[in-house]
């Protein structure tokens, strides 16, 4: 797929790295505890409905395990993971970039050690380390705002090694029902362009702008108000915005 037409990196994606279909599990139950403990709580979405409903389903179905949804802020790139993880009790895990972010928000990092027990520091483990050892959806919020440098540590996680390396020298190997979505919004101030070598290891797709009656029906879902015409004018006001 040429992305070109993005203006965030000139290269031409790769999408053979795909790996054999294997349909993520379902059911909290089925997860270790430990995830389930530090999983992003998305209950409120239980009740949404997907506006791509065949992209999740690929995703779920394990072709590809990484995926990146570029496109306009409000088209719900992110809802959409959240809306299929609710409703199929899975876990989800939501990770929010910025030009402040550093590779030990993502991994794994040393804190100190309150306890009392043990050594001066402890090893914290962040989100992305539970879902790739346990199972479960990590979304990586609008990538395009950290650095390629900090980036790069989801190589090995993503790619054919399917490891990841935390601080204390420990290898964490992925989990069958691991899957990985990144979001961004293409030429936004502030945005970084991607690395090739980054993003290479994802397959892509474009949300189009959320179109009137979307928007509609999500703010009905959301705010429980279902006066359309009402909501029609609010679509003319965002979309004029």
């Amino acid at each position: 797929i040429n992305i070109t037409l993005y203006e965030y990196t000139k290269i031409t994606v790769d999408n053979s790295h795909s790996v054999t279909k294997n349909t993520i599990t379902k059911g909290y139950e089925n997860y270790a505890k430990e995830a389930i403990d530090h999983m992003t709580d998305v209950s409120q979405y239980k009740s949404y409905t997907c506006e791509y409903p065949q992209i999740v389903e690929m995703v779920l179905d394990g072709l590809p395990i990484a995926m990146i949804l570029a496109g306009p802020a409000g088209t719900g790139k992110s809802t959409e993971f959240k809306i299929a993880c609710a409703q199929n009790e899975i876990p989800c895990y939501v990770t929010q970039f910025s030009a402040n972010s550093q590779e030990d928000d993502f991994i794994s990092s040393y804190i100190p050690n309150t306890t009392g027990e043990g050594g001066q520091f402890l090893l914290k483990r962040r989100d992305f380390t539970y879902a790739f050892e346990h199972g479960g959806i990590v979304i990586l919020d609008e990538i395009n705002f950290a650095s390629p440098n900090v980036l790069s540590i989801f190589n090995s996680a993503i790619d054919d090694s399917a490891c990841i390396f935390l601080d204390d020298g420990s290898i964490i190997h992925r989990h069958k029902d691991f899957r990985c979505i990144a979001t961004l919004n293409p030429n936004y101030n502030g945005t970084n362009k991607l690395n090739p070598a980054f993003v290479d290891r994802f397959d892509f797709f474009y949300y189009p702008e959320i179109g009137k009656n979307s928007f509609i029906s999500r703010l009905q879902t959301e705010t429980g108000f279902k006066n359309k015409k009402a909501l029609g004018v609010i679509y003319e006001q965002f979309d004029k915005l």
